[in-house]
């Protein structure tokens, strides 16, 4: 005799979207300062240090259990008070028998933007590929004058989105979280980002070209609250939060966390997906036409004190746990023992 027990349990969390608004640290001398450099040639180069401000928006895979970030988008807020500010800065330089200038370069103001969302991060360590992203200054101006080799040009740049001056991410960034607290079906952990960036451009304004180039290590910090599991943030989602994955909220006999993992809503009728008894069969799992959202695990037991995985030899497609994306019906074989019980578990 074969019985079917749906006791689901839920394994360590996968990971769960989530966003965090984070404001660019003030304080350290290590960070958040631009080196900005002025070339026009001749040996006139300068520079000065720009202090940024401001804040950007991470949207982040984060492992709950573990607190470690596997992809990674940076961009602007919606808001125009979003984005990275710097403060003006100036640069002059004379040379005997040359001559020499004096810039300033005021209300500059950018972002940082992902090329080609979502950018990879290791887990384990919290480091990624800082080209991945970008820094753009795209408001501003570099205005003042030169007179070199007798000649005076005035220097007049507008800085816009359409004419911005960008550059990539340089070397290895990391994105850190730490554990704050849980609340609930919440827990909170503090964001830590680092990333190291260039910028270069040419400004030519009449027989001057000018270089500009930019370079610092941007960090900054906030504050992110994730459901503690994929499971949860479905329950959040359908307006059950922490709903007790064993329970059945519909009673349409498939538990919640069952119904999860069927890609289902708390409302939706999953008769159809029951899993049955087969006279003479077996036993079968319907699974969904989309494919199941997470893996679900059978496991067996005589006598209901001990379970071990069903061996894949009696399941049809010879795969247990059942990999996401499965559909279809599954079956497994019968083993001729005069009692068995069959319990499928859910893995987010």
């Amino acid at each position: 005799m074969v019985r079917l027990l749906l006791v689901l349990l839920i394994s360590p969390a996968a990971a769960v979207p989530a966003t965090v608004e984070l404001a660019a640290v003030t304080g350290d001398p290590s960070f958040n300062q631009l080196q900005i450099t002025v070339d026009p040639g001749f040996g006139l180069t300068d520079s000065d240090v720009s202090q940024v401000t401001g804040n950007l928006f991470a949207d982040l895979e984060v492992d709950p259990l573990l607190g470690q970030v596997s992809e990674m988008t940076l961009r602007n807020g919606e808001d125009p008070d979003d984005g990275l500010r710097a403060t003006d800065v100036s640069f002059s330089r004379s040379v005997i028998l040359v001559g020499g200038y004096s810039v300033s370069g005021n209300g500059l103001a950018g972002e940082i933007f992902t090329p080609s969302p979502p950018g990879v991060v290791t887990p384990g360590t919290g480091e990624f590929d800082a080209s991945q992203y970008s820094f753009l200054l795209d408001q501003g101006t570099l205005a003042g004058s030169a007179r070199i080799f007798g000649t005076t040009t005035l220097l007049d740049q507008v800085i816009t989105p359409a004419e911005p001056i960008t550059g990539p991410g340089a070397g290895t960034g990391t994105v850190l979280l730490t554990f704050v607290e849980d609340a609930g079906p919440f827990r909170t952990y503090a964001v830590l980002l680092t990333l190291p960036v260039t910028i270069s451009d040419t400004f030519v304004d009449g027989s001057l070209s000018v270089d500009v180039t930019a370079s610092g290590t941007l960090r900054a910090e906030g504050i992110v609250q994730v459901p503690r599991s994929e499971y949860v943030a479905w329950t959040l989602a359908e307006g059950i939060p922490g709903a007790d994955p064993q329970a059945d909220i519909n009673g349409d006999g498939i538990p919640n966390a069952l119904a999860w993992a069927y890609g289902l809503g708390k409302d939706d009728d999953a008769g159809a997906w029951r899993p049955a008894v087969t006279p003479g069969k077996g036993f079968e799992i319907p699974l969904p036409p989309g494919g199941i959202i997470a893996p679900v695990r059978v496991r067996v037991s005589q006598n209901l004190g001990g379970w071990t995985d069903l061996p894949v030899e009696r399941i049809s497609g010879g795969q247990n746990p059942l990999p996401a994306g499965s559909t279809g019906t599954i079956t497994v074989s019968g083993s001729g023992a005069a009692r068995e019980f069959l319990r499928l578990e859910v893995e987010e």
